[in-house]
């Protein structure tokens, strides 16, 4: 399994290079952060003066070996607004963007899952048909008109919950979990929706199994069989969907960051998209890439763990 992990990992490389260079090509096409910086009303000399400064005179080759070498030395640049280092800026909005997919995945996961086998467990009667119901509900509305609508009810009309803002878990961990709840909620319901209809689907294909006849008849309990042989059996098209739904989360918190006001990488993408910052988008895009390559990876070796028949 190891030398699968080391291959899989070799065969990622030239993804995230790839990735790497096409982020770096549709920025340098999409406009000039020097008119940003330089203004409306900036004369041609001032505008070559900022270009020259941020290296921007530069062709584009030499522009993305000089990044490169920055990424080969552990070094993402520093951004072109703000002159700060890009690995602090990434590094202080990282906490809540983690917070945020992790509250995500986890409150998906456990209602997902348990959704699923309570419409699996009663095929065709009314929890069923009403767990479908929720999941066409999830895929139908969007997340940010789900974020308003919690925002509206739990924040303005109850007052139970913060509408806005972000407090890091080492400081007050009661309130982290009070800001993080409507935006996690928020995001949840199309993940949610999805890992519901493929555990339903799973388990159903697998209960009509022979194996789960067999158990029955040797005296294994109902409880026993269906959640010790059925939902283990069902487990890897389930732990399937959680892998490639992260990736819907990643790309989720740009509009739910922006919504809850959260200081996390979404809303620094944001910030940096508008300003034509191209060392911070550069370096968020590329970590999301490293990211969902390695967590790719963990789902491809959790298969075994889950079904002894799976051998690399």
């Amino acid at each position: 399994m190891l030398r699968f992990a080391a291959r899989r990992l070799l065969a990622a490389l030239p993804v995230v290079a790839a990735v790497s260079v096409l982020v770096f090509l549709f920025l340098r096409a999409s406009g000039d952060p020097a008119a940003e910086l330089a203004g409306e009303d900036a004369t041609p000399e001032r505008l070559a003066a900022i270009r020259a400064a941020l290296e921007l005179d530069l062709p584009v080759w030499q522009q993305f070996l000089a990044w490169l070498g920055q990424l080969l030395h552990g070094e993402f640049g520093r951004s072109l607004i703000s002159g700060d280092t890009v690995a602090r800026m990434v590094g202080e909005r990282l906490e809540a963007t983690l917070s945020l997919a992790l509250a995500t995945i986890l409150v998906s996961v456990l209602l997902g899952v348990g959704l699923g086998m309570l419409a699996a467990r009663h095929r065709g009667g009314w929890l069923d048909r009403a767990v479908g119901l929720v999941c066409v509900g999830g895929f139908s509305v969007p997340s940010f008109v789900v974020g308003y609508l919690l925002v509206w009810w739990f924040a303005i009309s109850l007052g139970w919950l913060p509408a806005q803002g972000y407090v890091r878990i080492g400081e007050d961990a009661l309130e982290w979990s009070r800001r993080i709840a409507l935006p996690a909620v928020a995001m949840s319901t199309v993940f949610l929706a999805l890992i519901a209809r493929i555990t339903r689907a799973s388990l159903l294909e697998t209960l009509d199994q022979d194996y789960i006849r067999t158990a029955r008849a040797l005296g294994a309990t109902e409880a026993r069989v269906f959640l010790r042989v059925a939902l283990r059996n069902a487990a890897v098209p389930i732990v399937t969907i959680i892998g490639v739904g992260f990736g819907v989360v990643l790309t989720g918190v740009v509009v739910t960051e922006t919504v809850f006001n959260l200081p996390g990488l979404g809303r620094l993408v944001v910030e940096a998209v508008l300003a034509r910052d191209y060392p911070v988008i550069q370096c968020v895009v590329l970590l999301f890439s490293v990211v969902y390559v390695l967590l790719n990876l963990v789902v491809d070796l959790a298969y075994a763990a889950l079904d002894p028949r799976i051998r690399y």
